[in-house]
């Protein structure tokens, strides 16, 4: 790359990667002139035998065909390392650091690429994080139809048959909606989701609240609202919804048995804060969930539930989308946890 940068600081040549070969080529092409003039001149030689330039020209033009293919392989290093990227990412996934300050075609070919396989590898790890989605995601609704039908073998009176049916059903369509929402994820972006719609707050933390009364019930957990009724914001519903949803079910898994989840929001002129707390087993200072997906540091369930830290992974990336903000707080282990929404009343 040496000889390729010097090149590009010359004005002339910098713009255009045509114009170095065709000036490498230009030297090279009269080495052989230069070469037997000053063979010439230092000799000392004053006339020359048609043999003799024949064989000077012969010489010359060798070492020149010699140095001008060592030079131009020189100059060909931008594309041989760009090509060599490319083969490292597609044999071994690693992603390349080519630079990026260089103006002419070779130089653009090598920033382009960088920027290409990085977005790639980003695209790929998106896709993957859908299909993590997927699996975490849609797992609620199914145990909850589980334990429905558990329940009414149980109940050999049928005294509550209607209510299980329509429990099922209500779970069953949430998870065709969510469905529906991860696969749209899958194959496009937020942006492309956007569709933002005036929410009451109130009304869509009771839905969540009824489609997570299975896994309530299970740990004989409450969750008390406290939420203005007038309160409003202008978000896609279904993410802000879906993000609501696993900041719930993070509070259920690491609540311990009959306790209270607190949901709280306070209208902060600016922004709307959402207070999500539970009274469970919390986290020492210093080992808050990170939102990163697959976080090691991730607290034992109360329960000893799974946990692989992907629900709040994409409610991060959900409430980011949004333009807003959340963290986590915690007084201490067994002192309980608090996730914080600051979201804008009109979400970017």
């Amino acid at each position: 790359m040496r000889l390729y940068t010097s090149l590009s600081n010359i004005k002339y040549l910098d713009k255009s990667y045509s114009l170095k070969y065709l000036f490498i080529s230009f030297l090279g092409v009269h080495i052989p002139l230069i070469g037997i003039i000053v063979f010439v001149l230092i000799s000392g030689i004053k006339s020359m035998s048609p043999l003799m330039v024949i064989e000077c020209v012969l010489v010359f033009t060798l070492i020149a065909c010699a140095i001008t293919l060592l030079v131009q392989n020189a100059l060909a290093k931008p594309i041989i390392i760009t090509k060599n990227a490319l083969v490292d990412y597609l044999g071994n996934k690693t992603l390349p650091a080519l630079p990026l300050n260089f103006k002419d075609e070779a130089g653009l070919l090598m920033s382009n690429t960088n920027t290409a396989l990085h977005e790639l590898d980003n695209l790929i790890k998106e896709k993957r994080d859908f299909i993590y989605l997927l699996s975490h995601d849609l797992k609620t609704p199914l145990h909850n139809v589980i334990t429905l039908v558990q329940l009414m073998q149980e109940d050999y009176n049928n005294q509550s048959k209607d209510e299980y049916l329509h429990l099922i059903k209500q779970s069953t369509r949430h998870q065709i909606q969510m469905i529906g929402n991860v696969l749209d994820l899958a194959t496009s972006d937020f942006a492309s989701l956007a569709n933002p719609v005036n929410i009451h707050l109130e009304q869509v933390m009771h839905r969540i609240v009824k489609d997570l009364y299975i896994s309530l019930k299970n740990k004989e957990l409450q969750v008390l609202i406290d939420v203005p009724l007038n309160m409003q914001l202008i978000v896609n519903e279904d993410l802000f919804a879906m993000a609501l949803s696993n900041l719930l079910v993070n509070a259920i898994k690491f609540s311990p048995r009959n306790t209270d989840i607190m949901v709280r929001a306070v209208d902060m002129k600016e922004h709307i804060m959402i207070r999500v707390v539970d009274y469970g087993i919390g986290f020492k200072a210093g080992k808050a969930p990170s939102f990163e997906p697959f976080f090691k540091g991730s607290r034992p369930a109360a329960d000893g539930e799974s946990s692989n830290g992907l629900g709040l992974y994409f409610t991060k990336k959900i409430i980011t989308y949004h333009g807003g903000t959340i963290t986590a707080e915690s007084e201490g282990e067994g002192k309980g946890a608090k996730f914080i929404i600051k979201i804008p009343k009109r979400a970017a």
